[in-house]
């Protein structure tokens, strides 16, 4: 197929077409926003396994290094889950971090208690679990019993 030398080929042809579609002066208002979609999505579709190699080498660098896995005795805990872990009472688990028989922490702006699970086992089979139970002032505590028994009347 010999074409006359004057006449452009296919490609030129297809480049200068699209050229003319991309000037603005040819280009009605209402289609501008269409025919730039249409120019993005073929710049796009070009250099679209580009793209993804780049995004996969940028995820890969970002991902995190790969750490071992916490121990269970690293996990905080909220007094309730303390609780549930001890069998006993979330006002007894706060009692004991308040009396320090109980290792725990309370961050800044925080009302709760955070208590390492080690922590809390070591109170546990520490046996100063009962002891945050019992009464400081027993007297006092004796007369609390009292009104109540007679409010109960």
């Amino acid at each position: 197929m010999d074409r006359p030398p004057n006449r452009p080929s296919q490609s030129q042809h297809a480049a200068r077409a699209q050229r003319k579609v991309c000037t603005p002066s040819v280009i009605a208002p209402s289609n501008f926003e269409a025919v730039v979609q249409a120019a993005v999505r073929a710049a796009l579709a070009e250099h679209v396994e580009q793209l993804r190699n780049i995004i996969r080498e940028e995820i890969a660098r970002a991902a995190p290094v790969h750490r071992p896995a916490p121990n269970d005795l690293d996990e905080v805990l909220t007094t309730v889950d303390a609780g549930r872990e001890a069998k006993c009472s979330e006002k007894t688990i706060r009692r004991a971090c308040a009396a320090g028989t109980l290792l725990a922490s309370k961050p800044k702006r925080m009302s709760e208690w955070r208590i390492r699970m080690g922590d809390l086992r070591n109170w546990i089979a520490s046996g100063r679990m009962t002891a945050t139970t019992r009464t400081r002032n027993p007297e006092a505590e004796g007369q609390r019993v009292a009104a109540r028994m007679l409010e109960g009347r």
